[in-house]
């Protein structure tokens, strides 16, 4: 089925305009910044055999200089963060983080050194720190992808740490049934044929700028990515999961 798109706003671009269509089609919506400030409205009309919609849309435009450098910014209904894109880092007197790359099915991933060091106990951790701007405030799922390492001690046991705006340290163990003989679980079968080991939790998000600070905890933990979603929602199945949100890199001119 073909289609095509129109519009009289000069500030509207699309990553097609007109094409085939079998069963579904992403089309990219993109607004021209440079072309505006403040509140406009507009529509665009998408055409096809047998259907005519219009669509309205408003955009707000603000010039946020107020928005640290490494912020990610949600999208699609996710923030999706790649370790080694931290926006702070602490080393401390007893070790500190590394990127590694190349490294894991990602492509890159975090460590902390010694790697083998137990941190679990440790007051001063090395850390890493995360800014994100969530749309909404309430409760948001976090997931921690990490490389599929196993236990490196007697105990079930293999956690990570994490807090949210400066709340308590959280310290999750990633070991999901550590009443039962790890190697033999389904989590060790699932983890050593996906390469992947899932963490998840629910954190309590602002509207606005959160942090996210990662801490050192138990040997061989490598972290790819981090990625949140409002509570009630929920990621897309794939197999590398969800692509990095939106990251401010760089100031904005005159910042």
């Amino acid at each position: 089925m073909g289609f095509s798109i129109e519009t009289d706003c000069d500030w509207l671009s699309f990553s097609e305009t007109k094409g085939e269509i079998e069963l579904t089609k992403r089309i990219i919506l993109y607004i021209l910044k440079e072309r505006f400030t403040g509140i406009k409205t507009g529509s665009f009309r998408v055409r096809g055999v047998g259907f005519n919609a219009c669509a309205n849309i408003e955009v707000n435009a603000q010039n946020r200089t107020d928005i640290p450098v490494n912020t990610f910014i949600e999208s699609d209904g996710y923030i999706c963060m790649k370790a080694v894109h931290y926006q702070g880092k602490y080393d401390s007197e007893n070790g500190s983080f590394r990127s590694l790359i190349p490294c894991t099915r990602e492509g890159s991933a975090v460590k902390a050194y010694p790697v083998t060091k137990d941190f679990t106990k440790v007051k001063d951790k090395p850390y890493l720190s995360y800014s994100f701007l969530a749309q909404n405030e309430g409760e948001y799922r976090v997931r921690f992808w990490l490389e599929a390492t196993t236990p490196v001690v007697f105990e079930r046991e293999q956690y990570i740490s994490f807090s949210i705006n400066g709340g308590e340290i959280i310290s999750l163990n990633t070991v999901r049934e550590p009443e039962r003989q790890f190697f033999t679980s389904p989590q060790a079968n699932a983890e050593a044929t996906d390469h992947v080991k899932f963490a998840d939790y629910s954190l309590p998000c602002k509207k606005g700028l959160n942090e996210l600070i990662f801490y050192a905890a138990s040997p061989a933990i490598l972290l790819e990515k981090i990625a949140l979603y409002p509570a009630g929602t929920a990621l897309k199945e794939s197999y590398m999961g969800p692509a990095e949100s939106y990251i401010k890199l760089q100031k904005a001119d005159g910042e």
